[in-house]
């Protein structure tokens, strides 16, 4: 994740939504733009490390045992 590529976006957004109100967007719609881009950017950027401490009947191979549970981190 990366401050300078998010405010980009966020401004990037904002200047979008101040040229499709030119009177002026609401307060509303200015928290909700930017909320959005917070959300896009961390989704498409956070790398989330999951630690599972012990798995149960797992299947040996490429077939799907899941689902399991762990704690995370997300940098």
């Amino acid at each position: 994740m990366n401050a300078t590529t998010l405010r980009t976006a966020i401004s990037g957004r904002l200047n979008t939504l101040k040229a499709a109100n030119p009177q002026g967007a609401s307060q509303d719609d200015l928290i909700q733009a930017i909320c959005e881009e917070i959300v896009g950017h961390i989704s498409a950027n956070a790398l989330v490390t999951v630690t599972v401490a012990s798995v149960t009947a797992v299947t040996a191979g490429a077939a799907s045992s899941g689902p399991g549970t762990g704690t995370g981190t997300i940098t």
